[in-house]
């Protein structure tokens, strides 16, 4: 039981639409938005309380982490305990969210983003002092009913590539910026 073997679910933010015209405001992108159902999902089967990590992605209020607990209770009926939201990168979703639960005397959570970001973010996450259950979602490397098998471009490869190349590039880098290496 999950219950049992994590005391937090933490949730990372994934950026914003930026004063998208259908909410008249900004909302939490796609990406964000998937993380946050699966987030939600979670939370209501085990009972556990969320943290939702983001700071402000353009520098202007509101956070990252403000839009994910919005959405969380109006979409999801998914209420947020803690907001972090001070941090730009996933160290610092990591550094300022283990602080907060930490004090809150938990050090164990499930964590919530996506496939591709997850060795990242759990490595960021344990080298701050946490242990870490992962919950990815969003694969990128699974069939989702390609026509003619994959075998047309498509948009969304250029797209997953850019995740994938952004994912490489930190796991090259975080290393050398905050010490210790990739297992």
């Amino acid at each position: 039981d999950l219950a049992q073997r994590a005391q937090a679910i933490v949730v990372l933010g994934a950026g914003r639409e930026q004063a998208d015209p259908g909410w008249g405001s900004d909302q939490p992108s796609y990406l964000a938005l998937e993380r946050l159902r699966f987030a939600a999902r979670l939370a209501k089967a085990s009972g556990l309380p969320i943290l939702a990590s983001g700071g402000l992605h353009y520098g202007q209020p509101p956070s990252e982490a403000h839009l994910a607990a919005e959405a969380l209770q109006r979409d999801f009926s998914t209420p947020t305990r803690w907001l972090e939201e001070r941090s730009r990168t996933t160290w610092e979703n990591a550094l300022y969210s283990a602080s907060m639960l930490k004090d809150a005397g938990i050090d164990r959570i499930v964590l919530v983003t996506s496939a591709s970001h997850m060795p990242r973010s759990r490595w960021c996450f344990e080298q701050n002092g946490l242990q870490v259950i992962v919950a990815p979602m969003g694969f990128v490397g699974v069939p989702n009913g390609r026509p003619f098998g994959g075998w047309l471009p498509e948009t969304k490869a250029v797209w997953q590539n850019g995740l994938l190349l952004n994912e490489a590039l930190g796991m090259l880098i975080y290393p050398l910026l905050y010490g210790g290496s990739f297992d």
